[in-house]
């Protein structure tokens, strides 16, 4: 399934429980994205003080153009942070977009916040990494009559052929579908942001979706290098991942 899900008729649900052990600044960096009229058309990630990484389809939907349309770049949208600021809208512009090229590379967009963001943000901490086989993976995003958003959890594979990473979603829960777009997906082993989904598959009983990876999005913004950090070279057992640092360990036996 490529595009987000626009239909939102019915009441939107209370977000679902945070899961643990995903860092609080993940929260605080979580973006809505709506459209001229008012519904959730997919998500984002704050991945600077004043800069957002979405999918190019979110970007088109929001604006109401067909996904091979080439948006103007001086057409506001329409975001909110809503597990940090819910009811503070604010405006961005579109800074990059790669539209959807016929191999399904692409579908990238930078957006840069308009005015003063709310208070409380914390850009998304990126990792850039190539092995992500059986890491627990979370995301947040907006399915349908969702638009307080819900949490969805599973395990990573591998890349395929378009440079996507396959993410398998658990057997029970939320899966990951339409309104989870060009959001942050958290790699549990690895204790950060390894890329943003862009699609899921649309079939009866398959809970898979696929992520574009953080060293994709490097290339097509280099910018981002400097928010993006490698692996942590400690196992997870022994860390603990804070803002600004790779990782710390704990000193044990110590008073």
């Amino acid at each position: 399934m490529q595009g987000p899900a626009i239909d939102r008729s019915g009441e939107p649900q209370q977000a679902g429980p945070r899961p643990a052990g995903v860092s609080r600044e993940l929260d605080a960096a979580v973006v809505r994205v709506w459209s001229s009229t008012g519904e959730v058309v997919g998500s984002g990630f704050l991945v600077d003080p004043s800069h957002i990484v979405t999918c190019a389809h979110v970007v088109t939907a929001a604006l109401g153009r067909a996904t091979s349309d080439e948006p103007s770049y001086s057409n506001p949208l329409a975001i909110d942070f809503p597990l940090i600021a819910a009811n503070r809208s604010v405006q961005a512009r579109i800074e990059v977009l790669h539209p959807i090229e016929h191999d399904d590379s692409g579908d990238i967009a930078v957006l840069s916040i308009v005015g003063e963001p709310p208070a409380g943000l914390i850009p998304a901490r990126l990792v850039a990494a190539s092995d992500f086989w059986g890491h627990p993976f979370r995301a947040f995003g907006f399915p349908r009559r969702h638009d307080y958003g819900v949490w969805v959890s599973g395990v990573l594979r591998a890349s395929q052929g378009a440079g996507w990473v396959q993410m398998e979603g658990a057997a029970s829960g939320y899966a990951v579908e339409g309104g989870f777009s060009g959001g942050a997906v958290w790699d549990d082993d690895l204790a950060g942001v390894v890329g943003m989904t862009v699609a899921a598959e649309s079939g009866s009983g398959i809970r898979t979706a696929y992520l574009i990876p953080a060293d994709t999005l490097m290339r097509v913004w280099p910018a981002l290098a400097q928010q993006t950090l490698p692996p942590c070279p400690y196992p997870r057992s022994i860390r603990v991942s804070r803002p600004g640092c790779c990782c710390f360990l704990w000193q044990r036996g110590r008073d």
